[in-house]
C-alpha cells in the first residue's frame, strides 16, 4: 500500500497525521479495509505544546488485521502550533507541569486505544457504523518507555462501502452530514459514554505522573504523588462518572502493592461510588467489600456496600445490603444513621411481622451483652420492617416497644437528645405507654432539662400506679428540683444580677395579689387599664392566684408583663389546681407555670431590680400548723381538693416548698442580706397575727387553709425589709419587728367594692418608692399616689 504498511497485523501508517489548531480534532486515516475518522472529545494537542517535533502515537485495537491488530499512526501538531488564548480548559495541574517541563526533553506518549460497547450501525447511504474507543484498560507497564497519557475517550466513524476510489463524493457528503452532529452529541450515543463529557488529551502527563523508563538513553520526568483522587473528585462533581472512575483507577495503579492503606480505602470507595452512578452494580460492590476489608470502621465503606447491593436487586444481595447498612449504625449511632437505616430497610425489604420480632430479639441479646449500637441496628431493622400502614393493636404494641428498647440504648450510650427524640417517638405510637414515658425521662435528666423529666415521670406513674421505675424517676426529679440543678435553673441564675448597676432611684416596685382573672372579663379589663407607659421602668410583684387555667395565667402575664420592666411571680392554691389532662399533678403544673414565665420574661427566682434593691419570691403552701386552736389535719375539713400532689399535702407539700427557698437563700442570696434591701413575696400568709375573715361555716378551721409560719422564718433569716402577701383577700399593712407586712388584692368582683370601698379605687400598692421601703396606694391609671384613707392596721 502506499501509505500504509504492514507489521505483523498492525497496519503502521507510513507519514504522521497533522492535527489542526482547534480544540477539536478528527484525524481521517487512509483507506484501508474502508474509510475512517477517528475523532476525540478534545485535541490532545491543542494548548498544550508549540513544539512541531512533539508527536504522539496511536495505536486503535481491532481496526488492523484481525481481532488482534491494530491502525498504528503518529500524530503532531500544525506548524504554528496552539493558540494564544482561551486557557481556560486546561487544568492548574496540568499548566503546572507544562512549566516545569518547558525546556526539558519530553519523550513521546503512545496512546492505545480499544474499543468498548457494541458497534453502532447506521442506515446511511454509504452505510456506516460508530465505535467508542477509550485506554480505560491500559495498564502501568502496557509500555517499555515513554510518558503515559491521561484517559482519552475517541469515536471512530468507519465505512467499508466507502473503500473505493469512486465513492469519494458520497464520503465526503457523509462525513460533511455526520461530522457537526457527532461532535456535538457523538459522546453521549454509547450507554458507557451517556453523562460522559471527554476530557482535555495530552502528549505529556498533565500531573505529576511517573515517567516511563526503558530504552537505554531515554527517559522521562520522573514525578511522583499526582492527585489522582482529587481529578477524580472534580470529574464526579461535574458529572464525569467515567472520568472519575478512572481518575481513581490511575490513583490505585500508582499505589504501592503494600502501605498506603487510607488512600487505598478513598480511591477504592470512591471507584464503587463512580461504578454505581455509571450501573455498573457488580463492579461497584466489587470495590465495596474490598474497602470494607481495609477499613471495618469505616461506615461510608459499608454504605457502599448497601448501596451497591441493594441495587443488583437478588434476595442474597438485599440480607447483604441490611446487614452493611445496619453495620453503620453499629459504628456511628446517632439519629442520622438511625433515620437512615430505618429509611433504607423499608425501600427494599417487604414488611414482616417475623422478621420484625426476630430483629427485635437480636437486639435484645446485644443489650444483654451490653453491644448498645449493635442493638440500636436491630431494634431499626425491627421497626422498619413493621408496616406503616398497619395500625392494628399488634404492630402499634410492637413498633412502641421496639423504639422505647432503641430509646433505651441511646440513654446507655449517653445520647440522651436522640433518646428523647425516640421515647417521644414512642409515645406518639402508644400514648398509655408508661414504659415509653419512662425513658423519656431517663433522657430528659441526662439533659439535665429536670422539670420535663419531672413530668415525664410522674405522667408514667399516673399511666401505671404500679410502675416502680416511675415513682423513682419521679422522686428523683422532686430532689434534684430542690437544688436548682437544672439547665432551666441555671439560666434563671445568668439574670439574677442584670440590672445590679441600675441606679437606685430609677426603679419604684409595686404589688398586687389575687387577680383571679378566670372569674370576669372585669379582672383583664383592669389589667389593661393599667397606663402602658408610666411605668415602664417599674417593677410589679404578684403574689399568687392570677388565675386557674394555663392560658388564662399566661394572658395575664402577658399584659402585666408589658406595663412594667419587670415582673416577680409566684403561685397561689389556685394556680395548682389540675382542670382536665393538661399536667399529671400540681408541681409538674407548676414547673409548666414556671418554664412560661422564662420564656415571656417573668421572674420567678430572686433576682436584683437596681444597685440596692433585691426582690426574693419564697414558694409557700399552708399548713394545719397555723391554726393556733387545733394544729393538727383535719380529715373532715377537705380544701383545694382539685390540687393533686406527689406528696402528702397536709405535711409535706409546705416543708418541699420551704427546702426549695432555703436552697435558694443559701446559694443565690448568700452575702446580699446585709448590703441590700430585700422586698419578699409569698402567696401564703407568714404569721397567724396578721388579719383573715375566719368568721365562715368552718369557723377557725379556715385557718389550716391560710398560711404558713416556715414563711416567717424564712424571710426574717435572709433579713427581708417588706414582704408582700396575699390569699386572704385582706386590704392590709402593717410593721412587725422591723418588718413592713402588705397585702393589696384586686379580689373577685363580688369583693371589689367590699376591698376598696370604692371598685374604682382598685389600687396598685407601692412598697418601695426608689429610695426606701413604703406603703403607699397608687393609681395605676394616673401614676399618682391615691387619696385614699389609712388602712388598718
Amino acid at each position: 500500500h502506499d501509505l500504509v504498511e504492514r507489521n505483523g497485523n498492525d497496519l503502521v501508517l507510513k507519514s504522521e497525521l497533522s492535527s489542526p489548531p482547534g480544540p477539536y480534532i478528527s484525524a481521517k486515516t487512509p483507506c484501508v479495509r474502508g474509510r475512517h475518522v477517528v475523532m476525540w472529545g478534545a485535541n490532545p494537542l491543542f494548548q498544550i505544546c508549540e513544539d512541531s517535533s512533539v508527536q504522539m502515537q496511536v495505536r486503535i485495537q481491532g481496526a488492523g488485521i484481525g481481532a488482534e491488530g491494530a491502525f498504528c499512526f503518529g500524530l503532531r501538531p500544525e506548524v504554528g502550533g496552539a493558540p494564544s488564548s482561551g486557557t481556560s480548559e486546561v487544568p492548574p495541574a496540568m499548566r503546572r507541569r507544562l512549566d516545569r517541563q518547558a525546556e526539558a526533553e519530553k519523550p513521546p506518549c503512545e496512546v492505545g486505544l480499544f474499543p468498548f460497547g457494541e458497534e453502532l450501525a447506521l442506515a446511511t447511504e454509504p452505510a456506516c457504523t460508530l465505535q467508542a474507543y477509550a485506554n480505560l484498560w491500559e495498564g502501568p507497564n502496557d509500555r517499555a518507555w515513554g510518558v503515559r497519557p491521561c484517559t482519552i475517550f475517541a469515536i471512530s466513524l468507519s465505512s467499508k462501502d466507502a473503500s473505493s476510489e469512486d465513492a469519494d463524493s458520497d464520503w465526503e457528503r457523509l462525513q460533511s452530514s455526520l461530522m457537526p452532529l457527532l461532535q456535538a452529541s457523538g459522546f453521549t450515543l454509547f450507554g458507557a459514554g451517556r453523562a460522559v463529557l471527554p476530557g482535555p488529551l495530552a502528549n505529556e502527563p498533565a500531573f505529576a505522573a511517573e515517567a516511563y523508563v526503558g530504552t537505554e538513553g531515554l527517559s522521562g520526568t520522573m514525578v511522583q504523588d499526582y492527585p489522582w483522587c482529587e481529578q477524580g473528585n472534580e470529574a464526579f462533581g461535574r458529572g464525569d462518572y467515567w472520568m472519575a472512575a478512572n481518575f481513581y483507577s490511575r490513583g490505585l495503579e500508582d499505589l504501592p502493592e503494600s502501605g498506603e492503606v487510607e488512600k487505598r480505602t478513598r480511591l477504592l470507595s470512591n471507584r464503587s461510588a463512580a461504578f454505581h452512578k455509571l450501573q455498573d452494580y457488580e463492579a461497584a460492590l466489587v470495590d465495596a467489600r474490598k474497602t470494607t476489608m481495609l477499613a471495618p470502621t469505616w461506615p461510608r465503606a459499608w454504605t457502599r456496600v448497601s448501596m451497591a447491593a441493594a441495587a443488583k436487586g437478588g434476595e442474597e444481595e438485599i440480607e447483604e445490603a441490611i446487614a452493611a447498612h445496619a453495620k453503620t449504625v453499629v459504628l456511628e449511632p446517632n439519629g442520622w444513621t438511625v433515620e437512615g437505616l430505618e429509611n433504607f430497610v423499608r425501600a427494599v425489604a417487604k414488611p414482616s411481622e417475623k422478621a420484625a420480632r426476630a430483629a427485635g430479639d437480636r437486639g435484645k441479646s446485644a443489650g444483654k451483652e451490653k453491644e448498645w449500637s449493635r442493638a440500636i441496628a436491630e431494634y431499626t431493622v425491627g421497626v422498619a420492617m413493621i408496616d406503616a400502614q398497619d395500625q392494628s393493636y399488634v404492630a402499634t404494641d410492637l413498633r412502641c416497644e421496639l423504639i422505647t428498647k432503641r430509646a433505651s440504648a441511646f440513654t446507655r450510650l449517653q445520647d440522651f437528645g436522640t433518646a428523647a427524640g425516640d421515647a417521644v417517638k414512642a409515645i406518639q405510637v402508644k400514648p398509655q405507654s408508661a414504659k415509653a414515658r419512662c425513658t423519656l425521662g431517663t433522657a430528659l435528666l441526662g439533659m439535665r432539662q429536670i422539670e420535663d423529666a419531672y413530668s415525664a415521670f410522674a405522667e408514667a406513674v399516673k399511666k401505671d400506679h404500679e410502675s416502680g421505675a416511675a415513682r423513682r424517676g419521679r422522686d428523683a426529679c422532686l430532689t434534684e428540683m430542690v437544688f436548682g440543678r437544672s439547665l432551666r435553673a441555671e439560666t434563671r441564675k445568668e439574670w439574677r444580677l442584670a440590672d445590679a448597676e441600675r441606679p437606685k432611684a430609677s426603679t419604684r416596685v409595686f404589688c398586687m395579689s389575687d387577680i383571679h382573672l378566670d372569674h370576669s372579663q372585669r379582672q383583664f379589663a383592669w389589667c389593661a387599664s393599667i397606663d402602658g407607659e408610666k411605668f415602664k421602668e417599674d417593677v410589679l410583684i404578684v403574689a399568687g392566684n392570677l388565675a386557674i387555667k394555663m392560658n388564662t395565667i399566661l394572658t395575664g402575664l402577658h399584659i402585666l408583663k408589658s406595663k412594667f420592666r419587670r415582673v416577680f411571680y409566684t403561685f397561689g392554691n389556685d394556680e395548682m389546681r389540675i382542670t382536665g389532662h393538661e399536667h399529671p399533678d400540681s408541681i409538674a403544673k407548676m414547673q409548666a407555670i414556671f418554664a412560661a414565665c422564662d420564656e415571656i420574661g417573668v421572674d420567678v427566682s430572686a433576682a436584683a431590680v437596681s444597685e440596692e434593691v433585691y426582690v426574693v419570691p419564697l414558694l409557700s403552701w399552708y399548713n394545719a400548723e397555723f391554726d393556733w386552736t387545733d394544729p393538727r389535719p383535719d380529715p373532715d375539713y377537705h380544701v383545694d381538693t382539685m390540687c393533686r400532689w406527689p406528696i402528702d399535702a397536709n405535711e409535706q407539700v409546705w416543708k418541699y416548698m420551704s427546702k426549695i427557698n432555703e436552697h435558694q437563700a443559701q446559694t443565690e442570696l448568700w452575702g446580699y442580706a446585709e448590703k441590700k434591701t430585700i422586698v419578699t413575696f409569698s402567696h401564703f400568709l407568714p404569721r397567724r397575727d396578721l388579719p383573715f375573715h375566719y368568721q365562715t361555716d368552718a369557723g377557725m378551721k379556715v385557718a389550716k387553709a391560710m398560711g404558713c409560719e416556715a414563711i416567717e422564718y424564712q424571710l426574717r433569716m435572709i433579713r427581708s425589709k417588706l414582704h408582700v402577701y396575699g390569699h386572704s383577700h385582706f386590704l392590709h399593712s402593717e410593721d412587725h419587728d422591723d418588718v413592713f407586712y402588705v397585702q393589696q388584692p384586686l379580689g373577685y368582683p363580688q369583693e371589689r367594692n367590699m376591698i376598696h370601698r370604692d371598685e374604682e379605687r382598685a389600687l396598685l400598692m407601692m412598697v418601695h418608692n426608689g429610695e426606701e421601703p413604703c406603703t403607699q396606694p397608687w393609681n395605676s391609671v394616673t401614676d399618682k399616689a391615691a387619696e385614699q384613707e389609712s388602712m388598718a392596721t
